[in-house]
């Protein structure tokens, strides 16, 4: 075998042709040959580098990040040893590059940036691994977010309710924590209710600053809840928790009173100065603790003794009444009291002698039957005179009428003027016994018509409340919500409690209506039967017309402004037989238009808007009466509803001056009549200037001077807007009387005998 391999060896040296000395010794110390090249190693061996693997990174991908000054991690599987070979870039959502240090540390790099990181920003991260570097591994991208920070609501405690160690003796519906901050939110909120037992289960709400606990089911007497209010930290609110507690206990039965009777009556005319005053109940009283009655004049309450005798509290006054004053009487029962039931006002006047009550007996015994008015187209100026005292009356010293003050604003309300409120609204009820008076501070006064004694203030009715006095029934007066809204209430004036008798809501084809009203000046139908409003938004938006038929409680039809490319008309109104609805516009083609109840037909009636009313004809239709300044003689005229004729009935440009109107067609009761008032004129008093006086719906009218208002034009409320009740025996008009005063007003009431028309 040695042989073989010799031979092998010696056969492939002689091939290469490499001599070889057999005798030469192998040189100990080798040199190297300068002319040789060394060996390279252009692709290092894989196998010599550190391969990486990621196990972590943070922030890792999605996440939100809340400190800005978060540094940029990764994780590998094995240590490193230099953070060659390695790039860990960071770009935010503007392609912005940030800056920043790599380093290591053990098996991470740590990219830490050299400013904080911006809020609410998205930022994507790109880790590399160099191919000449010292690891191999795979590159990788992530993205990543920063968070804005939450600003706290720091949330100060005002109060709770009910209040802490507080004893109720009802049921609170709901339990509220009040704060000094308006809450936008119950996240981080919490409010439990304890009955010592379990808790209450509920709902939470939150209503402005207040956090509102609602129980699912009441609360029992009988026992002391817990309640608990905390605040989370990681919730948008900072502040203290509370807890506190309250007890429940059923109150003690209470006795049941009723009125029975009560001297004197409502409107009674005392004529016993000694008089006391007195309410008997269904019950006899155990005492008067609970239970206050007091009697008030124009100056306040009047001193007196209240006690109780069975089932009668007493009132009894400490000096004798007043002749020719008005009292009124305020009956209440404490909520905290042994007695329940319900309070009552009423008033009564002291006339120790026989005034002539309505007839006015201060008029002269003779008034009724001298009377005779001053007929047509009289021109003679009033003289100023000094303003009546409040219910003594005073003779007209050019046409002879008798005219009384009605109202005292500066001892009936401390709210300044107390006066008529337009000529379109009826203020006397439907026998006249009673009127209406508004107050500046927005209320309506109730007074007797005819001692003129002032009542009440309404309960219920405010400010423009369009007030409507029933057409039969003395006590009932109908009004709608301030400034509209989606019902008609009824108010029964004696007892001062109201009840509601029609309800819009879901009736009409606005999604969106919020309120209907008639916009000030409109009335229903002289049978009250059928009423007019236009539509609006909560934010007064105009939508359209509709009518309403109280005795079906029914929509009879709807107009639609939208559809008819309309805006809001100046007001609207029903006529009185209620076979129209008449909407006044300004400004438009469509004018003032008289539309059939039902929206079938309707007739233009005037160009325009003007101060104007719809009275009853003769005939018993409907006339809508008016002036029309753009004519060349400022023309009063009337449109006949039903037939559309037009008739002027007298020119107002007299001797070139002009004056404005108000015209009241309320006098339903004595058709083809209508009351004029004038003010406001520019020039020279001509006849029908600054007075009162009544006209036939015909051409060439009748003419019936009733006198002059004394009112000086100073202001919208200075108009005296006079109004006459449905017998056109009694007009009310507002004044203040000679003096240039645009609060100083009140109302006045002409007496007219009941034959002059």
């Amino acid at each position: 075998m040695r042989v073989l391999l010799v031979s092998v060896l010696l056969l492939f040296l002689s091939g290469c042709q490499i001599e070889v000395d057999p005798n030469q010794e192998p040189d100990p110390n080798p040199q190297p040959n300068p002319d040789q090249e060394p060996p390279t190693n252009d692709d290092p061996d894989e196998d010599d580098k550190i391969a990486l693997t990621i196990t972590q990174r943070t922030p890792d991908q999605g996440v939100e990040v809340s400190d800005m000054d978060s540094r940029i991690r990764v994780e590998f599987d094995q240590q490193l040893t230099s953070t060659t070979g390695i790039t860990l870039e960071l770009e935010n959502e503007n392609e912005q590059t940030v800056s920043g240090e790599l380093s290591f540390s053990g098996n991470a790099v740590v990219f830490e940036p050299s400013n904080p990181l911006m809020e609410g920003m998205d930022y994507q991260a790109s880790l590399t691994i160099l191919d000449d570097g010292p690891y191999v591994g795979s590159d990788s991208e992530w993205s990543f977010s920063t968070e804005i920070p939450v600003v706290k609501t720091d949330l100060t405690l005002s109060s709770v309710q009910p209040a802490n160690q507080q004893t109720l003796m009802e049921i609170p519906s709901s339990l509220v924590v009040d704060f000094d901050q308006e809450l936008t939110t119950t996240s981080g909120l919490s409010l439990t209710v304890s009955d010592g037992t379990a808790n209450v289960p509920g709902s939470l709400s939150i209503e402005s600053a207040n956090l509102v606990f609602t129980p699912d089911s009441a609360l029992e007497f009988e026992n002391t809840y817990t309640a608990s209010m905390e605040i989370d930290a990681d919730g948008p609110y900072a502040g203290d928790d509370v807890q506190w507690a309250f007890t429940l206990e059923a109150p003690a039965t209470k006795v049941s009173l009723s009125v029975a009777s009560y001297l004197p009556a409502n409107n009674q005319l005392v004529t016993d100065e000694m008089a006391n005053v007195s309410i008997t109940f269904n019950e006899t009283l155990t005492d008067e603790s609970g239970l206050t009655l007091s009697v008030s004049d124009a100056n306040g309450e009047i001193a007196g003794v209240v006690s109780f005798d069975g089932a009668n509290l007493i009132f009894n006054p400490d000096n004798n009444l007043m002749d020719g004053t008005a009292y009124t009487v305020a009956f209440a029962i404490a909520e905290e009291g042994p007695y329940e039931g319900d309070n009552m006002n009423w008033g009564f006047q002291v006339e120790l002698e026989d005034s002539g009550g309505a007839e006015f007996a201060a008029c002269g015994s003779s008034y009724f039957a001298d009377y005779n008015p001053i007929l047509g187209k009289h021109n003679e100026s009033h003289t100023p005179s000094q303003r009546p005292t409040k219910g003594v009356a005073v003779m007209d010293p050019v046409y002879g009428t008798c005219v009384v003050r009605a109202t005292n604003h500066a001892s009936e309300t401390d709210a300044g003027f107390l006066r008529n409120d337009y000529s379109r609204r009826q203020a006397f009820n439907a026998d006249s016994t009673r009127f209406l008076a508004y107050a500046l501070d927005g209320h309506w006064h109730l007074f007797n018509a005819e001692t003129l004694a002032w009542m009440r203030i309404l309960n219920g009715p405010a400010a423009d409340a369009e007030p409507q006095w029933h057409p039969t029934n003395p006590d009932l007066l109908y009004y709608i919500p301030n400034l509209g809204g989606m019902e008609i209430r009824e108010l029964n004036v004696e007892t001062n409690t109201w009840t509601q008798v029609a309800d819009f809501a879901g009736k009409l084809p606005w999604a969106n209506a919020a309120r209907v009203w008639t916009k000030s000046e409109g009335s229903p139908s002289a049978d009250a039967r059928y009423w007019g409003f236009q539509v609006e938004t909560s934010s007064f938006a105009p939508l359209g017309l509709m009518v309403w038929d109280m005795v079906t409680s029914s929509v009879v039809g709807t107009y639609d402004f939208a559809e008819h490319g309309l805006g809001r008309p100046d007001h609207v109104s029903m006529s009185p037989t209620g076979e129209y609805i008449v909407a006044s516009w300004d400004g438009n083609d469509k004018g003032t238009t008289a539309f059939y109840r039902d929206f079938t037909s309707e007739v233009k009636v005037h160009h325009k808007s003007e101060h104007s009313d719809i009275a009853l004809l003769s005939n018993g239709n409907d006339a809508y009466v008016a002036v029309d300044y753009q004519s060349n003689a400022g023309d009063v005229f009337m449109v006949e509803l039903q037939t559309g004729e037009k008739t002027v009935l007298f020119e107002s440009y007299v001797g070139g001056t002009g004056t404005a109107f108000h015209f009241s067609g309320k006098g339903f009761n004595v058709p083809g009549w209508v009351l004029v008032s004038t003010y406001s004129s520019n020039a020279a008093t001509q006849w029908l200037h600054q007075k009162i006086y009544a006209v036939t719906l015909e051409e060439n009218p009748q003419i019936v001077n009733l006198g002059h208002h004394h009112s000086v034009s100073t202001g919208y409320w200075t108009e005296p807007h006079a109004t006459v009740n449905r017998d056109f025996t009694r007009v009310l008009f507002s004044s203040n009387w000679d003096v240039s005063s645009a609060n100083d007003i009140d109302a006045y009431m002409m007496i007219i005998p009941e034959d002059v028309f």
